[in-house]
């Protein structure tokens, strides 16, 4: 391992699809991740990855030569997640074993109840530009709902747990956009600014 220049040892997690880079800062303050058979908690740490063998759960992480971009349509009853400690089924398993050894992983995530579009990866610079709060990438999203939610009850429910209150009308750049004309089915239209609470879920009722 090296102070510098190298390659930093999150990047260089991300870049081999390990993880996404914020993802991969956690394994690293975890205590998950050894570089020359000595473990690195220290974020910022940099790797030569021609020379350093970096390991993951005792795992060698070799770099990818081959990035990929996959567009998935989530059924229901998978984890957005690459593995799962309770082994239940995860979007990987939906996918060819070639594939695989790419070391893709989900980019965002939808509930094992929800189904839709999800995006997997192995390039960690991209899924950092979709998923980091300071590239405020907007989102939006179509759900089907039982009944018609009145104003109040929608805002409530995307502000809850964030300590933000239930303004009556967007203010910043991480607000919620409702279209609240409602088709025959109940289908409305969501748009989040981005920020660090960029996800929506629709819960059955």
């Amino acid at each position: 391992m090296i102070d510098s220049p190298g390659e930093r040892l999150a990047r260089f997690l991300a870049h081999a699809g390990v993880a996404s880079r914020r993802h991969a800062e956690d394994l690293i303050a975890a205590g998950r991740v050894q570089v020359n058979g000595y473990t690195i908690r220290e974020q910022g740490s940099r790797v030569d990855p021609a020379h350093d063998v970096v390991c993951v759960d005792g795992r060698v992480i070799q770099m990818s030569d081959q990035q990929v971009h996959i567009l998935m349509h989530k059924p229901l009853g998978y984890l957005s997640t690459v593995s799962d400690p309770q082994g239940r089924p995860t979007v990987l398993d939906l996918l060819p074993d070639e594939v695989q050894q790419l070391r893709v992983y989900p980019v965002g995530r939808l509930d094992s109840d929800t189904s839709g579009l999800l995006l997997l990866t192995n390039d960690g610079d991209f899924a950092l530009h979709l998923t980091h709060p300071r590239y405020a990438l907007e989102k939006h999203y179509e759900v089907l709902v039982q009944g018609q939610p009145t104003h109040t009850a929608l805002h409530g429910q995307a502000y809850a747990g964030h300590g933000q209150s239930a303004s009556p009308g967007p203010q910043t750049h991480r607000d919620w956009y409702f279209n609240t004309r409602f088709t025959a089915q109940r289908q409305m239209a969501i748009s989040h600014g981005g920020g660090s609470h960029g996800s929506a879920r629709c819960s059955r009722q």
